[in-house]
């Protein structure tokens, strides 16, 4: 007997009933929303296929443009090292 009335206090089963109302709009707001869940998973599809394709075609010469552009930036900052070498030495 007591164990019943400790069980019925429980503020799960006094608010049971708000409980199941709230997780019924919550799938019923999914179910609403279908058409822009799948619309947005088809956008993303397309999006990640055309980047893969990008990086497939021009991966090599994205790769070759950045070790040029390296060997220049590194060429330019020896010269300005140089250069700075020059007037403290002087």
């Amino acid at each position: 007997m007591i164990y019943f009335k400790i069980f019925d206090n429980l503020k799960f089963w006094k608010n049971k009933n708000k409980f199941l109302d709230k997780l019924t709009e919550a799938i019923s707001d999914i179910d609403i929303a279908k058409p822009v869940i799948g619309g947005s998973l088809g956008i993303a599809l397309i999006i990640g296929f055309v980047y893969m394709l990008f990086i497939y075609l021009f991966a090599g010469i994205i790769v070759w443009i950045i070790m040029i552009i390296y060997c220049i930036l590194l060429f330019i900052l020896g010269l300005l090292a140089y250069n700075k070498y020059l007037e403290i030495d002087t």
